[in-house]
């Protein structure tokens, strides 16, 4: 009997859920809707899309940053790479005889 008020009890939360989805995407709009509620669905979604567009920015800036910081690392790597072999070279022509 308890799974089966649970499942009366989940299946009236989604039937909630998605009621409350097509209010706030405008899907069941009665076609006399009022331009209040019209205005006040717009400013809701308005509101959810800056949302949207605030977490985007913050992710997007943070993998510029990182992007940055594996660029760096990587440019001082490849400095380091460019000494050690002028270090090779230098000591590779030393090692020859009567050119050093």
């Amino acid at each position: 009997m308890k799974l089966l008020a649970d499942i009366a009890t989940l299946r009236h939360e989604r039937d909630h859920l998605e009621a409350s989805v097509r209010r706030q995407t405008g899907e069941d709009l009665p076609s006399g809707a009022t331009a209040a509620e019209l205005r006040s669905l717009e400013h809701k979604l308005e509101c959810a899309l800056g949302k949207v567009r605030e977490t985007k920015d913050k992710l997007m800036e943070k993998q510029l940053d990182e992007s940055h910081h594996r660029v760096h690392i990587l440019e001082e790597q490849n400095s380091f790479l460019g000494h050690m072999i002028l270090k090779v070279l230098k000591h590779n022509l030393c090692t020859q005889p009567a050119k050093c």
